[in-house]
């Protein structure tokens, strides 16, 4: 991931990365991604060699008489060839839009997704509460695995006082045993540790 572009963020003007690929013996650089508000978090899946990645899909504008409510600001996880051509979502959209914004994409060898949602969806300027999630091959239902479970019912509220403190996971990263091993501040006093569980938490 680099900057090195100097684009720029439509949500809050920030810099935005974009993928590249190194070619490491000749030392050329190649730009996979041109996503207008950047994506985060690469990795690869084994199975196909192709690589999967969060993009920011932001739209600043809505139809006269929508409310704000109806501006889209989420992370969709997202795969390319290793060549940068045929981008596809990874998962099924699902019903909740909290339940679909998602960064930090991996595939296990089973095929699952494997995530991170936010309390807020855009993650900007803060992403609240993380919750580790798990996504099975053809479905559309995120099933929590680890730290805050995301309901999308509840408004956000980050940055506010809701009662007890939440937990947060993040980076979560299959096994081939099935494991998943992950991130993860289980008291929410910003005590991250390294966790492992089974796929289902």
């Amino acid at each position: 991931l680099s900057t090195r572009d100097g684009q720029r963020s439509e949500y809050d003007g920030s810099p935005v990365a974009q993928l590249f690929r190194l070619d490491l013996p000749s030392r050329r650089l190649t730009r996979l991604t041109a996503e207008r508000n950047g994506v985060d978090a690469p990795s690869l899946d084994r199975r196909t060699g192709r690589i999967v990645y969060s993009r920011r899909w932001f739209n600043r504008t809505r139809p006269p008489g929508e409310t704000s409510d109806d501006t889209v600001n989420v992370w969709q996880a997202i795969s390319i060839r290793a060549d940068g051509t045929d981008p596809r979502l990874v998962a099924k959209r699902a019903r909740a839009t909290r339940r679909e914004s998602l960064t930090q994409p991996v595939i296990a060898r089973d095929g699952s997704l494997y995530g991170v949602l936010g309390d807020n969806a855009g993650l900007s300027p803060s992403p609240g509460k993380t919750e580790v999630v798990r996504i099975r091959p053809g479905s559309d239902r995120a099933e929590h695995v680890a730290g805050a479970y995301i309901d999308p019912t509840i408004t956000s509220r980050y940055g506010s006082t809701r009662g007890l403190a939440s937990p947060s996971a993040c980076c979560p990263m299959p096994l081939d045993d099935g494991r998943v091993l992950f991130s993860m501040d289980a008291g929410a006093r910003g005590d991250w540790g390294v966790w492992i569980a089974n796929a289902d938490g």
